[in-house]
């Protein structure tokens, strides 16, 4: 199998927190990275390829393409740095689709940020009526469930 990274040399911030070279190296070493390192949901500092400060947004729709890898930087303090880090897609597939799909559920999320609920009308196991005008001026959880069944 054939590696191509480029301009992943350096960075601002301090180096990458794992070698370009091996997270390509195996889908098992990015996966491993991506779920130890990569926290998009978080407030972060992003950069491009060329290590120029670029928006949140900006930084989602180049990861979206499934061309880039997103490198986070060391750091002395508690904030997040990414850079991105162009990859030849076609050789690495199975991580460009994993980026794609996770990185657009990232966007998908973003863009509900600060939109009002949709509609809602339900009733608890209580009897409690649950609706915009008897949650408003609360503080709501929702807990939503995920039950896949196969019959």
């Amino acid at each position: 199998m054939s590696l191509i990274a480029i301009s992943c040399n350096g960075a601002k911030y301090g180096e990458p927190v794992k070698a370009t070279a091996y997270l390509l190296s195996s889908f098992k070493n990015f996966w491993n990275y991506w779920n130890e390192y990569v926290k998009l949901s978080r407030d972060f500092t992003a950069f491009d390829e060329s290590e120029k400060t670029i928006s949140k947004d900006i930084f989602l729709k180049k990861l979206s393409t499934g061309g880039y890898l997103p490198l986070r930087l060391k750091s002395n303090d508690s904030l997040n740095y990414y850079k991105l880090c162009k990859i030849d897609e076609r050789l690495n597939k199975d991580m460009s689709d994993a980026i794609k799909t996770c990185v657009n559920i990232r966007i998908q999320n973003n863009n509900m940020v600060n939109k009002p609920l949709p509609a809602f009308n339900f009733i608890d196991l209580n009897g409690r009526l649950y609706n915009g005008e008897t949650c408003k001026g609360k503080i709501v959880v929702l807990n939503f469930w995920f039950i896949h069944c196969k019959s």
